[in-house]
């Protein structure tokens, strides 16, 4: 059974994406009850699937997947990260004294790099990535705070106030409807 907002199956059995939600898609069908389960990686969908048939004891379709290894997405390029929920690279300097810059997301990973560079100038640091040059292409619109320590958080739709120390120590200090007021806590 095809469901409409699944446009497209996987080479593995019981496996499929989920246009509307933009995930892979599993669908069990066990003792008559109907159960999908849905996950950012392919093969976490198919290892997921292959662990429940057998604990069922249910011949698994796709045994062959079963020891491959997941790899994530790493960044050529220094203070540029793969944030898997959103798809999507973002900027993140981290600085001796324990404290963080976030310089947003990006499509494209060298926009990312260029960012980096940007944000080293802007706080006369040398740059990370010396062999990238020029300005950022396109940035996906997402909140970001000038100030260290403040973020925007998606989540409450508020700005996050947080201190990192060089022991990895963090102290939080609330979120804020107004970012100055992230800034004074």
């Amino acid at each position: 059974m095809i469901c409409a907002n699944v446009t497209s199956t996987s080479k593995y059995e019981g496996i499929s994406w989920n246009k509307e939600k933009e995930r892979w898609q599993v669908d069990f069908h066990l003792n008559g009850k109907k159960s999908k389960y849905y996950f950012d990686n392919e093969l976490d969908a198919v290892k997921t699937r292959n662990r429940v048939y057998k604990r069922m004891v249910i011949l698994s379709q796709n045994p062959k997947i079963q020891n491959q290894q997941v790899k994530e997405k790493t960044s050529q390029y220094k203070g540029v990260h793969w944030h898997k929920k959103t798809k999507k690279w973002y900027v993140q300097l981290h600085f001796k004294d324990g404290g963080t810059k976030s310089g947003g997301y990006f499509n494209d990973e060298q926009d990312a790099a260029k960012k980096v560079n940007q944000l080293c100038n802007e706080f006369e640091i040398s740059e990370k990535n010396p062999g990238i040059s020029g300005i950022p292409n396109q940035q996906v619109k997402q909140k970001t705070s000038q100030y260290i320590g403040v973020y925007w958080n998606k989540q409450n739709n508020k700005w996050g106030a947080q201190i990192s120390f060089k022991n990895g120590n963090t102290l939080f200090g609330g979120y804020f409807n107004d970012e100055l007021d992230a800034v004074r806590e």
